[in-house]
């Protein structure tokens, strides 16, 4: 099933549902930085929590985060937002993907409620001195 887009000012919703594999993700990640808005965005808020199945593993997602981390230089500073259900296989996957993007120019982190996620990627950065 694809995933489903909501363009927003700033940012993008992307709800993903059904099956979930690398092809998957990766379609669905090509076919956002083939978009000319990509460059703009300032967040991604990706939700994962209503998906039925993961067919993915650790390796799997290191594969996607390094692609992911190959974007970074392109749009440098994105926030992107994991929202999973609370489920021991989407936690450790989404830890996975968050740790190894520490080394990108990305943000990012992981969420249990797309309200939260959307708090966090919609706040404003403070400026001191």
């Amino acid at each position: 099933m694809p995933c489903e887009y909501e363009w927003l000012e700033d940012g993008l919703y992307r709800k993903f549902t059904g099956k979930i594999d690398t092809q998957y993700i990766l379609k669905s990640n090509y076919e956002l930085y083939g978009d000319d808005r990509f460059q703009y965005l300032s967040y991604v808020l990706n939700d994962f929590s209503e998906i039925d199945t993961v067919l993915l593993d650790e390796e799997d997602v290191l594969d996607i985060a390094n692609i992911d981390s190959m974007r970074s230089r392109i749009n440098i500073g994105l926030k992107v937002a994991l929202v999973i259900a609370n489920h021991p296989t989407q936690v450790a996957l989404a830890l996975t993907f968050t740790e190894f993007m520490e080394k990108s120019n990305y943000k990012c982190k992981v969420f249990l409620k797309p309200k939260d996620a959307l708090s966090w990627l919609t706040s404003s950065k403070l400026v001191c001195c």
